[in-house]
């Protein structure tokens, strides 16, 4: 935790400590621009490719939030990756423009819209590239088409004009991008209450509404009870009404501490661990149905991968 959230702890405390310990946060706070620099370089790159290749794409999170969202931009975590919402019918284009500029991409482009809701593609020597068709939850998760219509514009410190989502779709993004890692990454969390709390009353609904239309209400019940652990407050607004799930009896501080235990488990991925995070996963589904079609898209999945073997 510490580690991620280390810039914004060292500019707090940095004119209330020692000498010694100012060197600290001021090292902290150098490497931490030099790589939100790093960060805004190579999203003007990728953003050029795409826009020569007459490609639309939103640039999700990432050095950009930091900047509308941070008294300092790089006191935001500095993104290992550079996380990009794409259309699915435009993924094989972009795809073919990230390799023949030095990308590799992972796995198939097929096998990608099956088991996530992005498509990775790795460089040696430059940030690998997150192609977003979904916000997250894998291939349930909301597509991102109906995003473009409502886009926003960021300058970048290039010049370069950054199409991102609208504020709305942003806040939608940040509460399931913090769910997908059931609930157990503190800075998402913070990431999340610092845009959520700047939110109006009426945004805060429209939000909450489109989340239960989209049969994330368990995510919604689980975040106001991880913030009420960690903030002592609530992240659901008064008087705001959320459906219960079919298991609301299982959205409690136990659940929340087993994911967080699923997550931070060192070592190998086994397979006793994955079925255990399975489980975990279709507790936060709203309805039996809900979890019906979860369940297929795992047998699809673990079918594709015996297959394989």
């Amino acid at each position: 935790m510490a580690r991620r959230i280390a810039a914004v702890v060292a500019y707090a405390v940095r004119p209330r400590v020692s000498p010694v310990q100012r060197e600290w946060c001021d090292q902290i706070l150098t490497d931490n621009w030099k790589r939100h620099d790093e960060c805004i370089r190579q999203l003007d790159f990728v953003l050029g490719l795409f826009s020569q290749g007459g490609i639309e794409v939103l640039s999700l999170k990432g050095p950009i939030l930091g900047r509308r969202h941070f008294p300092v931009p790089f006191l935001r975590r500095p993104s290992r990756d550079i996380d990009l919402a794409i259309r699915e019918s435009d993924l094989e284009r972009a795809a073919n423009h990230l390799v023949a500029n030095g990308y590799r991409q992972q796995g198939s482009i097929s096998e990608a819209k099956l088991t996530n809701h992005h498509l990775v593609m790795y460089s040696s020597n430059r940030p690998r590239v997150e192609l977003h068709t979904r916000l997250s939850h894998g291939p349930r998760g909301i597509r991102v088409d109906e995003f473009f219509g409502r886009a926003a514009v960021h300058q970048l410190p290039t010049g370069r004009a950054a199409a991102i989502p609208s504020a709305g779709d942003e806040l939608l993004g940040l509460l399931l991008h913090f769910a997908n890692d059931r609930f157990s990454s503190f800075f998402h969390m913070y990431e999340l209450r610092r845009v959520w709390r700047s939110a109006h009353p009426d945004l805060q609904a429209e939000v909450i509404s489109r989340a239960t239309a989209h049969r994330f209400a368990a995510v919604l019940w689980l975040t106001d009870l991880a913030f009420q652990l960690v903030w002592s407050e609530t992240f659901l607004p008064e008087g705001v009404s959320v459906p219960n799930t079919w298991l609301q009896h299982r959205l409690n501080s136990h659940l929340l501490a087993e994911m967080e235990k699923n997550v931070a488990t060192l070592g190998p991925r086994t397979l006793a661990r994955r079925l255990k995070g399975r489980w975990l996963d279709l507790q936060t589904t709203d309805s039996g149905s809900d979890a019906l079609v979860m369940i297929v898209l795992i047998l699809r999945v673990a079918r594709r991968e015996l297959f394989r073997i």
